[in-house]
């Protein structure tokens, strides 16, 4: 689903026709150099949710927001057309009469707001909506524009990915808009920098890149296409350690010494001297990791003293035990795919084994890329089958 941000139809943006702030132009630069746009006193960024959750922290239901959020500066524009697509396998809630259920954020507090079903997207494989908003004067600001509510598919797995994206459209009469209420000179390259740079797209801003922590959680984003504007996920859950600090108790019993003397005078004589020496230290240390670990040790010092060399012996992995099993616990699974790009994200801070590295390297290519983490994905999945591994160019 590889969408072209400037999409050539007659039937977008009717619906909006009407409205006063509204100019037509041709195309999304609105006539202007990409010199002229860079100038624009004003630089809007408009963008979607993005955001990975587990199976467990859905709602019920798999109820998940999505946001349409302006970065602009305040009280600059009115009047906005947005088309706003998003994947097939979602469903927009709407009301009894099949109306869309909407938010209005509080940058369109002060402005009219409606939203409409835009069935022209079933033809770049997506569904869609068109937002519009109006006023007599520039009262939009920063801030989310509109909120709405989706509901995910029931058999969702880990690692699946539902695109959002902003798509400009326009046509011979109309086109999408994000300018002042008179559309004068400032509006209208506010409304060139806004769809040529401040959306991703195929043209000018190809770049969209999801968030690392959310990589890390769903390596199926790092091959997210760059022209998005937002995404769902479903990731793996996040793994909290809790760690105290070791508690060490020290109990000493200093030395005590007894020393009974007797002597008889008187031939003959007999001296007797005793002599008690004690010393106990008792050393007790306790450390909780994540689960309650106790370990207790007992310390008895004597004067003899034992002095152990350690042997270490390293033994250099042979041959693959299992493909894809980067943590080499015996089998693969999607923890396999996050170390692996842990590792490519930061080898000092993620380390993997010999034996791991050489488990890892699924994907034909000699080296572990993040290519590897997502191969091992696609067979927790049942894209691929372990057999299958590793793959051959």
């Amino acid at each position: 689903m590889n969408l072209k941000k400037i999409i050539s139809t007659f039937t977008a943006f009717i619906i909006a026709a009407g409205t006063s702030a509204l100019n037509v132009n041709a195309e999304a630069d609105n006539g202007f150099t990409q010199t002229e746009i860079s100038d624009s006193r004003i630089k809007p960024y408009i963008s979607l949710t993005k955001q990975v959750l587990s199976r467990d922290e859905l709602s019920s239901g798999h109820k998940v927001n999505v946001q349409v959020i302006v970065d602009t500066e305040d009280y600059s524009y009115a009047a906005a057309g947005l088309h706003i697509y998003y994947d097939p396998r979602l469903e927009i809630e709407t009301d009894y009469d099949g109306r869309i259920n909407v938010k209005r954020g509080y940058a369109a507090k002060d402005l009219s707001l409606s939203v409409f079903n835009d069935s022209t997207a079933e033809d770049y494989g997506m569904k869609g909506i068109f937002i519009s908003t109006a006023g007599d004067d520039n009262s939009g600001t920063s801030g989310v524009l509109a909120e709405f509510t989706f509901n995910l598919p029931n058999n969702v797995h880990d690692g699946d990915v539902y695109p959002l994206d902003i798509v400009y459209k326009e046509s011979s009469k109309v086109k999408d808009t994000f300018t002042t209420f008179n559309d004068n000179l400032t509006g209208r390259l506010m409304q060139a920098w806004a769809f040529t740079k401040g959306i991703y797209n195929n043209d000018t801003n190809y770049n969209f890149t999801a968030d690392f922590s959310h990589i890390q959680r769903c390596p199926a984003l790092w091959d997210i296409d760059p022209s998005y504007d937002g995404y769902i996920a479903v990731g793996f859950p996040v793994v909290t350690t809790t760690t105290t600090a070791p508690t060490t108790t020290t109990t000493t019993i200093r030395y005590t010494t007894t020393t009974t003397r007797t002597t008889t005078t008187a031939r003959p004589t007999t001296t007797t001297r005793t002599t008690t020496t004690t010393r106990t230290t008792t050393t007790a240390r306790t450390t909780t990791t994540a689960r309650t670990t106790t370990t207790a040790k007992t310390t008895i010092t004597t004067n003899s003293t034992t002095t152990k060399t350690p042997v270490t012996i390293t033994t250099k992995p042979t041959g693959i035990t299992l493909s894809g099993d980067a943590n080499c616990d015996g089998k693969l699974s999607v923890a396999d795919a996050t170390l692996v790009l842990q590792y490519c994200g930061n080898k000092d801070k993620y380390t993997i084994s010999e034996q791991g590295l050489l488990n890892a390297d699924v994907d034909g290519t000699a080296g572990i890329s993040a290519v590897d983490a997502l191969i091992i994905q696609q067979v927790d999945a049942g894209i691929y089958d372990i057999s299958d591994l590793p793959l051959t160019k």
